[in-house]
């Protein structure tokens, strides 16, 4: 099972489509950011922009894979890079080149 952060942020891309960037999912083997709200071509539209992952360690993870259409919701676009994130990591962040998305996302990681 992933550890699941939950963002609940709202945002649009460049193209005006709004979206709800719903949680970040921390895998052993990758990271996925999820985005909710899209429809048609933003899957598109969010691969062309580049996105990058990085955090506050200095470290940045690789794009992996973009995909559109969840498992519960349609309207779902999914982003994954590469790697597990680093243990010391306190914070992420999400962004492109051109400065159209920039999320800085804190990493809660207390035991419950």
């Amino acid at each position: 099972m992933p550890e699941l952060i939950v963002v609940q942020r709202r945002a649009a891309l460049p193209s005006g489509a709004a979206y709800l960037l719903s949680f970040v999912e921390l895998w052993p083997g990758q990271t996925v950011v999820r985005f909710v709200g899209l429809g048609a071509g933003a899957e598109r539209e969010l691969r062309g922009l580049r996105l990058t992952l990085t955090d506050d360690t200095g470290a940045e993870y690789a794009w992996r894979a973009t995909s559109s259409g969840g498992m519960v919701l349609p309207d779902e676009v999914s982003v994954g890079f590469h790697g597990p994130l680093a243990e010391a990591a306190d914070w992420i962040v999400i962004s492109d080149p051109g400065g159209a998305i920039d999320e800085r996302i804190a990493l809660d990681r207390r035991p419950i």
